[in-house]
């Protein structure tokens, strides 16, 4: 809840708020959607807002708390006129459990409802040094980041840039209008440097998207782990079949006419995974490959059922 947020002073991990009984669990996809709904005054519904970030070290999210910081300030601006208490903030150290890989990625399958249900997003980008590397983090490597652009595409690619924002530099800019469909994969040299950067999110899977696996070689305590790449298959799979089975309506159709003219690069058949030795590298590991037209036909199919029945 924003009021218990704003008091906390910095990023808390998951179990140790659930411990103090301060997070908010919501069972079904259902319940979520019930519980942030839109409303004003004496019926003021709740109002969720996803913080997108990237972490600054290799084990804590926000050692400096400068990202803590600019989520505060957002959250004061966003929160004008609403009641705190009806005010639900999301961030993955606390709203992902961080101890049990199991639960964990269960958390992280719902990731697309979480992003897509809540009413705003706010990319939190200011400038800071990576504890770990010292390199400079800021909107660029945040853009750069896998997870961070599969945050972005998710709430997008379902509710568009009306509440989105980009928090940096103590400042929180609205990115409405930054996105059109037809401006993906073009090459329009009249989009402002914001719109092109923007504009990257929707390349999740890409070879020169970063994910934090990918720098460890796939290796954890001794163990070899799977990349992101395939964490992130079937949420973004599971998106994919939401817009595929609205894609004739007038909000969804040009989502989907923008990932059909660069599925290839947006959801590819095979990424490269680097291993911890060259002979374990595989410069062609499955990802989408057939996947994807498999699911469609069970769309067709299901959509053609009902049509029938309905006859």
């Amino acid at each position: 809840r924003a009021d218990i947020f704003l008091g906390l002073g910095e990023l808390k991990k998951h179990e140790d708020l659930r411990e103090e009984h301060l997070i908010k669990f919501l069972d079904t996809v259902q319940e979520t959607k019930d519980f942030f709904v839109d409303g004003k005054g004496e019926k003021e519904g709740n109002f969720g807002i996803f913080f997108s970030h990237q972490w600054t070290s290799h084990s804590n999210p926000d050692p400096q708390g400068l990202q803590y910081q600019a989520m505060c300030k957002a959250l004061d601006q966003l929160a004008k006129g609403r009641d705190l208490q009806k005010i639900w903030v999301w961030v993955d150290y606390f709203s992902i459990p961080q101890e049990n890989p199991h639960t964990q990625r269960l958390a992280i399958n719902s990731l697309p409802i979480y992003a897509s249900s809540l009413q705003a997003f706010v990319v939190v980008a200011p400038v800071v040094q990576h504890q770990d590397t010292k390199i400079e983090c800021n909107r660029e490597s945040y853009q750069s980041r896998g997870w961070c652009r599969a945050e972005q595409m998710c709430h997008y690619v379902m509710r568009g840039t009306e509440d989105m924002y980009l928090a940096e530099n103590g400042v929180c800019t609205p990115l409405k209008g930054c996105l059109k469909p037809a401006n993906i994969g073009s090459d329009d040299n009249s989009e402002s440097e914001l719109e092109l950067w923007f504009r990257k999110m929707m390349f999740v899977f890409e070879d020169s998207c970063q994910y934090t696996c990918c720098r460890m070689t796939h290796v954890l305590k001794g163990k070899t782990m799977k990349c992101d790449r395939e964490a992130l298959m079937l949420p973004m799979l599971g998106l994919y079949g939401k817009i595929y089975r609205s894609k004739n309506d007038e909000k969804t159709k040009g989502i989907y006419q923008l990932i059909k003219n660069n599925r290839e690069e947006i959801f590819p058949d095979t990424f490269v995974f680097m291993g911890p030795t060259p002979k374990e590298n595989e410069p062609q590991r499955k990802l989408f490959e057939d996947v994807m037209d498999k699911l469609e036909r069970t769309i067709d199919e299901e959509m053609g059922d009902r049509k029938r029945i309905h006859l």
